[in-house]
């Protein structure tokens, strides 16, 4: 990590006056404080590397950054906290009007991102995917008529297993995974971004057998 002192100095001058926030009229104990500083300093190093200031944040740099740190395997309890200080952070800049707009605002913190409870049991799914795999090929078709049909066939059953697949794993909506993009998959990672109710986003983890039925 880089030294505090190479911060660029605007970023240097608003977190002092938000540390000095923290000491004074939060009364927050210096460990606590010094958490803080911790992770401000590591969001205000990932902006410059975007050529950005802590005052010029967008929500897809908060988002940007949350993947990072996932992608450099930080836990998940440590993601949320870093996020809780962003969030601390530009509500104080806010309500000293330093911004106009709060980059942390639909972004769900990482402790909420857990996997809907199951409305199906693993024997139907089990059910519905082999029923999937089954259409390819049709009992009483013509050889002809199933080779030509075969391709797109095969494509759609790839595709609905993959669509199941994930569904179930990440505890998805049907109004959430129809509107999952192919660059929202982060297979490499593991996870999925999700978009549900109010725009809101979250980082959905992915099992093996989700991330294999989607390449």
């Amino acid at each position: 990590m880089k030294s505090e002192n190479i911060i660029k100095p605007e970023n240097q001058r608003v977190q002092e006056r938000f540390l000095d926030y923290l000491k004074v009229e939060k009364g927050l104990a210096p460990l606590t404080v010094s958490s803080y500083q911790s992770d401000l300093v590591q969001f205000a190093e990932f902006l410059e590397s975007r050529r950005r200031t802590l005052m010029q944040a967008r929500r897809e740099d908060v988002r940007a950054f949350l993947s990072q740190l996932f992608s450099n395997g930080v836990s998940g309890r440590s993601v949320a906290r870093k996020l809780s200080t962003l969030r601390q952070f530009y509500k104080y800049l806010l309500l000293d009007r330093m911004v106009g707009h709060d980059p942390t605002l639909e972004i769900d913190s990482p402790r909420q991102w857990k996997v809907l409870p199951k409305s199906l049991a693993g024997s139907e799914i089990d059910s519905m995917l082999k029923s999937v795999e089954s259409r390819g090929s049709k009992p009483g078709v013509s050889r002809d008529a199933t080779k030509r049909g075969s391709k797109l066939a095969v494509a759609l059953a790839q595709r609905n297993r993959a669509l199941l697949e994930v569904l179930y794993a990440a505890g998805l909506r049907a109004s959430e995974i129809i509107h999952v993009k192919l660059e929202d998959l982060k297979l490499e990672l593991g996870y999925v971004l999700v978009r549900g109710k109010g725009d809101k986003e979250r980082l959905v983890p992915l099992g093996r057998a989700a991330q294999e039925a989607t390449i």
